[in-house]
């Protein structure tokens, strides 16, 4: 799921708390045109700056398709 971080009446952090509430095996990748505070990144599986979404989001969503190895890695290696 694709999902920004600002957003009227939630933020992307509180959407994405509700979703692995209710979905955890559910891939999140949070978009942002700002600073995303720390406490959004440890939820999400990914995060893409719309600034780089052009060139990065195509790669970051096939890196979370594909069968990682090591899930704990992969996702390190996605949130920088």
């Amino acid at each position: 799921m694709l999902i920004d971080y600002e957003m009227p009446e939630m933020n992307g952090y509180e959407v994405a708390v509700e979703i692995k509430r209710v979905r955890p095996e559910l891939v999140v990748i949070l978009l942002s045109g700002s600073e995303v505070p720390i406490q959004a990144m440890t939820v999400v599986d990914a995060f893409v700056p719309k600034l780089e979404a052009s060139r990065e989001l195509l790669p970051t969503v096939a890196a979370l398709c594909s069968k990682a190895r090591d899930p704990q890695q992969n996702r390190e290696r996605l949130l920088g």
